[in-house]
C-alpha cells in the first residue's frame, strides 16, 4: 500500500510572494534564505526559481508588494504631502524591516515612488532640481527617524524660497 500524498494548493508566484512577505514581516529583508522560502512554501528552492526567479528576484518581487501597499497622499501643499507621505512609507516599512533600504536607492519596484516625489517637487516649483532634492527626500524617509526629515524640508523650502526669487 501507498503512502498518500498531501494535498496542497498549487504553487504559484502569487503563493511565493506572499510566503516571502510574512517572512520578511516576521524576519525582515535579509533574514531569510530561498531555502527558508521553499519550506514555507512546502516546495524545493528550484520550485521557487521556476515560478519567481532567483533570491534578488524575490526581493524585488517583495518590494514591489510593500510599494504598493504605500497610498500616495492627496494634494496639498508639497510639504503636508511629503510628510503625510513618510508617516505611511515608514508605517509599512515597520511591518516590513529591511525594506526602507531596499527602497531607498529609488530604482526598480521603488521607482514608482520616486517618481511620486519628483512629480510633487516639480509641481511645487523645484524644476530642474526636483529629481535629486526627490532622492534626497527617499532616501532621508527611508533610512532616517530622527529629525532629518523636518531639516530637509526646511532645507528643500529655503531652496525653493530663493529659486522662486530668480
Amino acid at each position: 500500500m501507498s503512502t498518500p500524498i498531501r494535498e496542497r494548493a498549487p504553487i504559484t508566484p502569487a503563493v511565493v510572494v506572499t510566503a516571502a512577505l510574512d517572512l520578511t514581516r516576521r524576519r525582515g529583508l535579509s533574514g531569510w534564505t530561498l531555502r527558508d522560502l521553499a519550506t514555507a512554501v512546502g516546495a524545493r528552492t528550484n520550485v521557487i526559481r521556476y515560478h519567481v526567479g532567483n533570491r534578488a528576484d524575490v526581493e524585488a518581487a517583495v518590494v514591489a508588494e510593500v510599494c504598493a501597499a504605500i497610498r500616495l497622499p492627496e494634494r496639498g501643499s508639497w510639504t503636508d504631502w511629503i510628510r503625510v507621505l513618510a508617516a505611511r512609507m515608514r508605517e509599512v516599512f515597520d511591518r516590513y524591516p529591511g525594506a526602507g533600504r531596499a527602497v531607498a536607492a529609488g530604482t526598480g519596484p521603488a521607482a514608482p515612488l520616486l517618481e511620486a516625489v519628483v512629480a510633487e517637487l516639480e509641481r511645487a516649483g523645484f524644476g530642474a532640481e526636483s529629481e535629486l532634492a526627490a532622492l534626497a527626500v527617499m532616501v532621508e524617509i527611508c533610512l532616517s527617524r530622527g529629525p532629518g526629515l523636518e531639516l530637509l524640508i526646511t532645507g528643500l523650502t529655503a531652496r525653493l524660497t530663493e529659486l522662486r526669487r530668480r
